[in-house]
Order: C-alpha cells, then structure tokens, then sequence
C-alpha cells in the first residue's frame, strides 16, 4: 500500500424506492469525521426504483457519490453485491438506506473496532420508518 495515498472505506447502500431517507443518509455519511489519512466512498446502488431515487441522488449529490442503477429490481443482495464489486476500499460497510447514522463518530467507531482486531462491527442508527 502506498503510505501516501488515502485509506479508503466503502460504503455500499442498497436502494429500492428509498426516498427521502436515503437522502439524510447519505448527508450524514458525508458529514462523518474521518481519522486522518482516511477517505470514504459512498455507493448507492438504485435497484429498480420507480420513485426516482436515482435521478434523485444524482441530482442532489452529484459527484460527491456514485450512484449505479439495476434495471429491473434484481434484490437486495444483488445490490449489495455490485456496490461491492465496485469498491477498492481497504473496508467495506453495508448500510441500509433508511439507516442514518446515528451521529458524525459512526465511521469512526467501526475503523477503531476493525482494526482492533473485530471481523465485524455494527452501531447505532435511526430511521424514521414506521416499525423501525
């Protein structure tokens, strides 16, 4: 790895018919406090919607994220799993798109965890969605 380029995290969202919230997920991944020398990559995987989740992330957050779009609905594993191919981060985070981090340290809480040593991590979120 090259000392002086950035440590990357990807995160993967899987989208069906996400909005808004999708949207105040992806704002507060973007305001997240990062340890020095780390970057994050947010993915939004459009899986099929007829909302316009896609067009709405693109419009909204333009180049600050990369939005990829399944046409037609192929599941949320697929999603996920074409986010992932897609990254080249050094760690991957899954997050549903009605899963809004539930404050700016959320990122940094699951690099500390990775790298002392845990497989995975999880961490608090919150979502307006009735039943959450």
């Amino acid at each position: 790895m090259n000392h002086n380029s950035p440590r990357v995290i990807d995160v993967v969202i899987p989208a069906f018919n996400a909005l808004p919230l999708v949207g105040k997920t992806v704002t507060a991944l973007l305001e997240q406090r990062l340890p020095t020398g780390f970057s994050l990559t947010i993915t939004v995987v459009d899986d099929g919607s007829s909302d316009g989740t896609g067009d709405y992330l693109e419009e909204h957050f333009g180049d600050r994220i990369l939005v990829l779009r399944h046409d037609p609905n192929r599941g949320r594993s697929a999603a996920c799993n074409t986010g992932a191919e897609h990254g080249a981060g050094e760690f991957l985070l899954f997050l549903d798109s009605d899963c809004v981090p539930a404050n700016q340290c959320f990122v940094l809480e699951h690099i500390h965890a990775l790298e002392d040593g845990a497989k995975t991590s999880c961490g608090p979120v919150s979502s307006e969605k009735p039943g959450f």
